[in-house]
């Protein structure tokens, strides 16, 4: 039976490949992002709704796209309704869209701080809390959220890639996940936490150079890590309350890489 998954940032990079590997069991896709035909990414990176959703339609999903700045609480909000008024509250949610800013500390103005809190923890809490009391009364649903090692500042000694306002925010979503993980224990909703390091078109773009090329070269591909999370969607609820880096996916038998 196919499910409805819903995808966030999925125009691009890990949200594509995750879009795509859902699109391969024929899951219905509400995929959510701020780059259309209209509106493409600001410094040419590739990817708008309407061609991605061409290419999983043509894989054979249904598709739902939703033009949405999640950075604002009032458009995750939006999202919800949208979602639950067009198909009800998905099987699956993929909180994966997310925004850095690479800089030191003081070069990295406070209203990037907001846009990284907003889209990076924010706005999986609004799409939390809009869709798990559907969850909740039919007692099955997973949430997935993709967050960074990047989060654990406290183990970086050093940092060729300053980007504090993107670790921040993603330890606050881990810390989130964690004691939501805690309140879910005894439902049948599973949440799980994965921290990719993927090689994708933003990576290209932030991380030019000779000394990022072996990093670049240890990066899993967009294609082989969108089918790891497909696989931890596959799971019976009781596969839950993970923190999943790429070697826990390949022990696991979830991330397979030539």
């Amino acid at each position: 039976m196919s499910r409805t998954v819903l995808v966030t940032g999925a125009t691009r990079g890990v949200g594509r490949g995750i879009a795509d590997a859902f699109a391969r069991r024929n899951d219905r896709l509400v995929i959510v992002g701020r780059s259309t035909d209209a509106t493409p990414n600001k410094v040419g990176l590739p990817g708008t709704l309407e061609g991605v959703a061409a290419e999983l339609e043509a894989a054979g999903s249904e598709v739902l796209t939703i033009a949405a700045d999640l950075a604002r609480t009032e458009e995750a909000e939006r999202v919800v309704e949208e979602v639950r008024a067009t198909w009800g509250t998905p099987d699956v949610v993929v909180n994966n869209a997310a925004a850095t800013f690479i800089g030191p500390f003081l070069d990295i103005p406070v209203s990037r701080w907001k846009t990284a809190l907003g889209l990076n923890l924010l706005a999986p809490v609004a799409l939390t809390h809009g869709f798990l009391p559907d969850m909740l009364a039919r007692d099955s649903g997973r949430i997935i959220n993709i967050t960074s090692a990047a989060a654990r500042t406290r183990e970086i000694t050093s940092s060729d890639v300053p980007q504090l306002a993107y670790a921040a925010s993603k330890a606050a979503l881990d810390s989130f996940s964690y004691g939501l993980m805690q309140d879910l224990a005894s439902t049948g909703i599973a949440l799980d936490l994965v921290a990719p390091v993927v090689l994708t078109e933003s990576v290209e773009y932030h991380l030019t150079g000779e000394k990022f090329d072996d990093l670049k070269r240890r990066m899993a591909p967009m294609g082989a890590f969108g089918e790891a999370v497909a696989r931890i969607a596959d799971q019976p609820p009781e596969f839950r309350g993970h923190y999943l880096e790429n070697h826990d996916l390949e022990a696991l038998g979830f991330l397979e890489i030539d």
